[in-house]
């Protein structure tokens, strides 16, 4: 058997090696979901491994309904494009906004499916590192009353006194002790979907005509002062970060928070609830749960 020279082989391997890099490689990694009655959330990493840039493309999270056939519930995030070893984290994405009457509030969701690309859009180096599946526990949510702020007008200021009603919630816009300034309705920050109510140095409250057991939202924390006030308690406020208010008791109602700026997290209060406000100076919310039912369903 003739043996290859050593600069043919090298040769060979020198064009594989300009060949694979001179292709973007996508990647998942770390990819991980909280899923109970308090969080609907994933998280993961997307880095582009390759050496060339990649263009736009999606990325596609397919939540499969157990035993069901049916063809899943899509949550489709758009990506403008990745360059060469740039690395995204998305850390707690809230996929809450699901949850709907139609689908039972996702009880019948077994498994998360994330995927990059998934229509092949980018020629990459590797296809084979693009999908990842996790196993979801069952969980059980009264979604019915949730707020989603769909129906208000997109960026009308809101100032205080103002009375706003979303999904069969009334709300009174009120200033904050020290100022006030508006709410409004917003798109495009990394919180919830589709719209939500942006509070510029302003209280939201919720106008509660029954005790409640359970309030919960997704929360982008950008800064400033935080109040709140349950049950006639102010408690310490304004706090000074998320930090503060994490896991501190209210009015008798326990505090639950996670997220920070571009990593928004979800707020949850425990407890009796006859009232309540929430404000902040940078504060965005979405996705507000009002839950009679004192025990947390897991």
């Amino acid at each position: 058997m003739k043996k290859k020279p050593i600069v043919t082989i090298l040769a060979a391997g020198a064009l594989a090696l300009v060949v694979f890099g001179c292709k973007p490689d996508l990647s998942l990694s770390r990819a991980s979901v909280s899923w109970d009655d308090n969080q609907q959330a994933a998280s993961f990493i997307l880095e582009n491994r390759g050496g060339a840039s990649a263009s736009s493309f999606d990325v596609e999270i397919l939540l499969v309904e157990g035993s069901v056939n049916l063809p899943g519930i899509t949550h489709t995030i758009p990506i403008a494009g990745l360059a060469a070893g740039e690395k995204l984290e998305f850390r707690n994405l809230s996929l809450r906004y699901l949850l709907e009457p139609g689908n039972e509030c996702l009880s019948r969701i077994t498994e998360a499916i994330i995927s990059i690309d998934p229509r092949n859009v980018i020629a990459e180096a590797n296809e084979n590192n693009n999908r990842q599946a996790v196993k979801i526990p069952a969980i059980q949510v009264p979604c019915e009353g949730m707020v989603r702020f769909e129906n208000l007008a997109s960026g009308i200021e809101y100032t205080p006194i103002s009375h706003i009603a979303s999904d069969g919630v009334r709300f009174a816009i009120r200033a904050l002790p020290d100022e006030g300034a508006y709410a409004a309705a917003l798109q495009g920050l990394s919180l919830g979907h589709g719209q939500l109510l942006w509070l510029n140095h302003v209280w939201l409250e919720p106008k509660l005509c029954t005790p409640f057991h359970y309030i919960s939202f997704d929360a982008g924390y950008y800064g400033g002062d935080i109040y709140l006030e349950v049950n006639g308690d102010t408690g310490a406020s304004p706090y000074p970060d998320i930090s503060a208010i994490d896991g501190i008791t209210i009015g008798g109602v326990a505090v639950e928070v996670s997220g920070e700026g571009d990593n928004p997290g979800i707020w949850s209060f425990f407890g009796p609830i006859n009232s309540f406000k929430v404000g902040g100076h940078s504060l965005a919310i979405d996705n507000m749960i009002f839950w009679r039912q004192q025990k947390r369903l897991l």
